[in-house]
């Protein structure tokens, strides 16, 4: 099996789990699940951005989000440090799913490992391939995410949030802005915010 059929067979794997999210959203006329269809935005937005990827992001990206329904956030404390812990659980979460897959479809050690440590966000500074797992992240919020939760929020916090999305970018993401086709909405509260 070359390396391409490898891949359709770990996201075929991912995208088996993704779909059973039992929150649904209609997207071209069609019911679809929440995370599978993150995933699908992930991986066209990764493709955009990066004319080449290696195998190891590929995967990641599909699978960064993999069973997030399955811990909720009402599971963890409100406020700052609840939802920090909620998203560190998220991340061992997301990571030991893909290990069990990557293992069922006879994945390498070192590129599992390298997978599973991208999607647990260890050493993102330091390591180029998790910075543009992050940046493609940021990037799909923005696309796709952005202008609805602008409408669940006050205007103080989304700015908040934009600066802080802002902040996870690497220097080459921050450029790449530019050719997202953001929506009005969205490039209006950015140039109201510290980002302009």
């Amino acid at each position: 099996m070359n390396m391409s059929d490898t891949i359709k067979q770990v996201f075929s794997a991912i995208d088996a789990l993704n779909q059973q999210d039992p929150n649904r959203i209609f997207y071209k006329g069609h019911d679809v699940s929440k995370e599978y269809l993150n995933s699908i935005y992930m991986t066209e937005q990764l493709h955009r951005y990066i004319p080449d990827p290696s195998v190891a992001l590929q995967i990641a990206c599909r699978a960064h989000h993999i069973c997030r329904w399955q811990i909720d956030r009402t599971e963890y404390p409100s406020g700052k440090a609840g939802y920090y812990q909620w998203r560190k659980s998220l991340y061992g979460h997301h990571s030991q799913i893909a290990r069990t897959i990557l293992e069922q479809c006879r994945i390498d050690k070192p590129l599992s490992d390298q997978v599973c440590d991208m999607i647990a966000k260890k050493n993102r500074i330091e390591d180029l391939e998790t910075q543009l797992l992050e940046d493609v992240i940021c990037h799909v919020f923005l696309l796709h995410y952005a202008e609805a939760f602008s409408k669940k929020h006050q205007e103080e916090k989304v700015i908040d949030i934009l600066e802080k999305t802002w902040e996870k970018l690497s220097n080459q993401g921050k450029a790449y802005i530019s050719h997202l086709a953001i929506s009005e909405a969205v490039a209006a509260l950015i140039a109201k915010s510290n980002l302009a």
